[in-house]
């Protein structure tokens, strides 16, 4: 489905004035770039810039949201730095089983998914957006010049807007997908650091935080890569969830 389709409708620039984050769960670079699109992409909540921040004491956070305390203690979240090429094979059978798809994940995402339940929410998102795997590309509707940018990816980045905020990221390595876009579904490693985008920066904080082994955070996870917000109702949950606890299943019998 439609994923990633964050408020964003400008190119990005550079803002005129310096963008801070006045709140610990969004990081100052999210900041900059979010407000450097335009005034309305700005939130007002989350960031401030120039002289709209007051004289008080400017932290420049550079921290996003962790795993929250009730996932450390959760006996059905193990700490988890790797996927084997097993346990991916496993959740997606088409995969070859050589550990060259395993290894792109680990080298991109490894650092970032930490524990059994953010790598389970993670690719049952991954499964759900593309049918395990199988379709990279959503099928276009129109020959518009935004259809160019249709949803592609594991985790399906879609929008003009969306692909220039990844592009911008000095941290993804996918600075060609504005000018290439199909690059996101043809090359792995651009594909796999454009949902590393997603899941890390592109909604202002780190979807992994809302990873604590259950269904309700495993929703919304989904509602943030569906819609951009936390709720919502999806009509494909059912097909969603089958992903989930395949992955779950995966990871726990071939850990």
């Amino acid at each position: 489905g439609g994923a990633a389709h964050a408020a964003r409708s400008s190119p990005v620039v550079k803002p005129a004035t310096e963008c801070i984050s006045i709140i610990p769960e969004v990081s100052s670079e999210w900041c900059a770039i979010a407000c450097g699109l335009s005034a309305a992409t700005c939130p007002r909540e989350q960031c401030c810039c120039g002289d709209s921040c007051g004289p008080g004491p400017r932290s420049l956070n550079s921290t996003r949201l962790g795993t929250p305390a009730s996932n450390a203690s959760s006996s059905a979240c193990a700490p988890m730095k790797e996927i084997t090429a097993a346990q991916l094979s496993c959740v997606f059978p088409h995969l070859e089983s050589d550990g060259a798809s395993a290894a792109v994940v680990n080298q991109l995402l490894g650092a970032d998914l930490s524990t059994t339940c953010a790598w389970r929410n993670f690719l049952g998102a991954v499964g759900a957006e593309t049918a395990g795997l199988l379709r990279l590309t959503q099928r276009r509707m129109t020959e518009e010049a935004e259809e160019r940018f249709t949803g592609r990816g594991p985790l399906q980045l879609s929008g003009m807007a969306n692909y220039r905020y990844c592009a911008a990221l000095s941290s993804c390595r996918c600075a060609d997908i504005v000018d290439r876009p199909e690059l996101v579904a043809s090359d792995s490693v651009v594909g796999f650091s454009t949902a590393r985008c997603i899941w890390t920066h592109l909604f202002g904080h780190d979807l992994g935080s809302h990873a604590d082994g259950t269904e309700e955070g495993y929703k919304t996870t989904s509602c943030y890569i569906m819609h951009g917000s936390a709720a919502c109702h999806p009509n494909d949950w059912d097909d969603r969830l089958a992903h989930w606890r395949r992955a779950g299943e995966c990871i726990v019998s071939l850990a």
